[in-house]
């Protein structure tokens, strides 16, 4: 199984940043991950990422949240089925074709608002009960913006 990956890029709108991405996720050999905050409008998202992420499918959450908080991509070597997506977090279920691996993966924003947080924590409790279950692996990460 290949790793996954989660970078919090506090803006992606520059050349220099996405190049640094793509070549690092080829050099890792990274098949799945997310950029968080990445900053980028939805009229410029599908530009910036066929430049970074070129055949790659996506998911993200720009009809929650007006900046696409969280992007999703993953190259050909997974399926990927989307199951959940709100302001906070994207969830899918992934399956690595050559091996059949399938685990839950969860990506998470967290908003900077405890109170905001509160409706990720009810979302995630409905995933882990609703979806999860009590067998299936299930990857959560991400920025939770908070620390205990």
């Amino acid at each position: 199984m290949s790793s996954t990956f989660s970078w919090n890029m506090r803006g992606f709108n520059k050349p220099r940043k996405q190049k640094a991405v793509k070549q690092w996720v080829r050099a890792a050999k990274l098949s799945i991950g997310c950029l968080l905050e990445t900053k980028v409008k939805v009229g410029n998202f599908q530009k910036v990422f066929d430049l970074t992420f070129p055949g790659w499918g996506y998911l993200h959450n720009y009809s929650h949240h007006g900046l696409g908080r969280i992007w999703v991509c993953w190259s050909d070597e997974v399926e990927v089925c989307h199951v959940f997506t709100s302001a906070q977090m994207i969830t899918a279920w992934v399956k690595y074709k050559s091996s059949g691996d399938t685990f839950l993966c969860t990506f998470v924003y967290a908003s900077n608002c405890a109170i905001e947080r509160r409706q990720l924590w009810k979302e995630m409790e409905w995933v882990s009960n609703a979806v999860a279950g009590t067998t299936n692996p299930w990857i959560i990460h991400g920025d939770f913006n908070v620390a205990l």
